[in-house]
């Protein structure tokens, strides 16, 4: 299972500048080792503060586990999308098409 995940900070941490800097460097580390373990793609958005990237879990469980672990969870807002293959859109895509051509 394949998700897009969108991480981005809440806007008013409850900690100190230098220990959310240093939680962030923490985080970091965290999803990092998930990138190397190839479960994950991403990055920093060059823009400005926060991430994202596209996480594949065999299982719900383990995503939760997975975004849930990092040392920033509570600090930080997440976004999940789940993701299907351009195949599957596309035989969603003509199935409908057909159904239509039908009501004609």
């Amino acid at each position: 299972m394949k998700f897009l995940i969108k991480i981005e900070p809440l806007n008013a941490l409850p900690i100190d500048p230098k220990e959310s800097l240093h939680l962030l460097l923490t985080s970091l580390d965290y999803w990092e080792k998930i990138i190397e373990s190839g479960k994950a793609i991403g990055g920093n958005f060059a823009e400005g503060q926060g991430g994202g990237g596209i996480v594949e879990v065999e299982s719900l469980e383990e995503l939760y586990a997975m975004l849930s672990g990092a040392p920033n969870a509570g600090l930080i807002r997440y976004e999940v999308h789940g993701l299907t293959s351009i195949k599957d859109g596309k035989k969603t895509i003509m199935q409908q098409l057909e159904d239509l051509q039908k009501e004609y």
